[in-house]
């Protein structure tokens, strides 16, 4: 989980890594998303829902490619405990249950 700043985004840092022919074999992905799941663990160990990882909220912290340090990012709005009156997030991605009663619900 990130609060410093980054060097890149997983999609822009992906091209930066080959254009510097970094070999992005399987060991390279499992590194970086094994980081991922690690931080996914940590927010949900505080109760915290992300409900938007994608590409943009996976950052590099360095630009060192050929040994990957990612975080998550965007965890600003990820504070979300159910029942929570106050929505928030991407809407495009805020399920219409949620819309619809101004509640979010941990199963959707």
């Amino acid at each position: 989980v990130i609060s410093e700043a980054w060097t890149s985004t997983l999609a822009s840092g992906v091209i930066v890594a080959r254009q510097q022919q970094v070999t992005l074999d399987e060991g390279w992905w499992k590194e970086v998303f094994g980081q991922v799941v690690d931080g996914l663990v940590y927010l949900e160990a505080l109760a915290i829902v992300h409900k938007d990882i994608t590409e943009r909220s996976i950052v590099f912290r360095s630009s060192a490619f050929e040994s990957p340090k990612v975080a998550i990012a965007d965890t600003f709005f990820a504070r979300v405990l159910p029942g929570e009156k106050t929505i928030v997030g991407t809407p495009g991605y805020i399920p219409p249950e949620t819309w619809e009663t101004g509640r979010w619900h941990v199963r959707g």
